[in-house]
């Protein structure tokens, strides 16, 4: 009799990370970010909302329209979408969180129409709002600064099943 060994081949399923990049996939269904003057933003001290006197400028409401959200998203629409894809690149590949790029995209946007609210000069302000509110000088949308801190951005994170 002689000695017979047996080969088992033995299969072993090494994970090179495959699980994480789907779990960030996943992460980036239903995140999105808000950029704007939320709902939750303070009134002013006189009760007035923020938000009405952005939506009055931005809309031309019993004012001349001063867009500040509206350009700025048309200005810069193929920039921060070719942002936006390369941070999905990050994100899948592990270089970043889903909450870190859209935190970066987000004040990216934001500093933008922040810049925007700082350098409307047209429609100028009437000769009597310049007079209740010299401090404005040729800016109808810088009095307080107000509007332009109320502008901000936000990340929504969306918990979903599967990969996480």
């Amino acid at each position: 009799m002689g000695i017979f060994s047996v080969a088992k081949n033995i299969t072993t399923d090494t994970d090179k990370g495959r699980l994480k990049i789907l779990r960030n996939m996943n992460k980036i269904k239903g995140a999105f970010i808000t950029i704007g003057i939320h709902r939750d933003e303070k009134p002013y001290a006189s009760g007035k909302r923020v938000q009405d006197t952005g939506y009055y400028n931005e809309f031309g409401v019993g004012v001349p329209e001063r867009s500040f959200l509206r350009h700025t998203f048309d200005k810069n629409r193929k920039e921060w979408r070719r942002r936006t894809k390369l941070l999905v690149g990050d994100i899948i590949f592990l270089r970043t969180t889903v909450e870190k790029a859209l935190r970066k995209l987000g004040f990216e946007m934001k500093e933008a129409v922040q810049a925007r609210i700082e350098t409307i000069r047209e429609p100028s302000n009437r000769p009597s709002t310049i007079a209740r509110k010299p401090t404005v000088g040729d800016n109808p949308l810088i009095h307080t600064r107000r509007l332009k801190r109320a502008n901000k951005s936000k990340v929504h994170l969306k918990k979903l099943i599967g990969y996480t």
